[in-house]
């Protein structure tokens, strides 16, 4: 490959940033995934359906949005830091609207319900489904963004 068209070695100061937010938005995902199965446990009445509700979500939207932005990454190569940061500010704005969601399924004053109430699960479902995929989206656009930089 002719010199002027070899990656340009990326920087350690970007890789470094790059893994930093990366291992952020890790540590961040976690707490919501955290956070959700406690406030559904209010909603069921039980700890066990929302922690089973919550990874099912959790785990489905990591893998989907993994997988399609695999599959857009191969397509986008100079963008992966746009990318990426986009991903990041729709996961932000989509996991503090799940907060909104859960209010509105779980208004205050209703009790528990047990063992399983589907006006309330499938409303929840939902709003913990969307910052999944954008969750599992963030690394390989973060790959991206790294590959971009010339970074393997």
């Amino acid at each position: 490959m002719p010199p002027a068209f070899a990656a340009r070695p990326a920087p350690r100061l970007f890789l470094r940033g790059l893994l930093g937010a990366a291992f952020l938005s890790g540590a961040a995902s976690l707490s919501y995934e955290l956070v959700w199965a406690r406030l559904l446990a209010i909603l069921f009445g039980s700890g066990a359906p929302a922690v089973a509700v919550t990874a099912a979500a959790f785990l489905a939207g990591i893998a989907l949005g993994a997988w399609v932005a695999s599959r857009l990454a191969a397509f986008i190569r100079r963008s992966g830091v746009r990318a990426y940061g986009i991903c990041e500010a729709a996961l932000g704005a989509s996991a503090l609207a799940s907060f909104e969601a859960f209010r509105l399924a779980a208004p205050p004053g209703r009790a528990p319900s047990v063992p399983f109430d589907a006006p309330a699960f499938l409303p929840s479902l939902a709003a913990r489904f969307v910052p999944a995929v954008l969750m599992g989206a963030a690394f390989p656009w973060a790959l991206a963004a790294a590959r971009a930089r010339g970074g393997e």
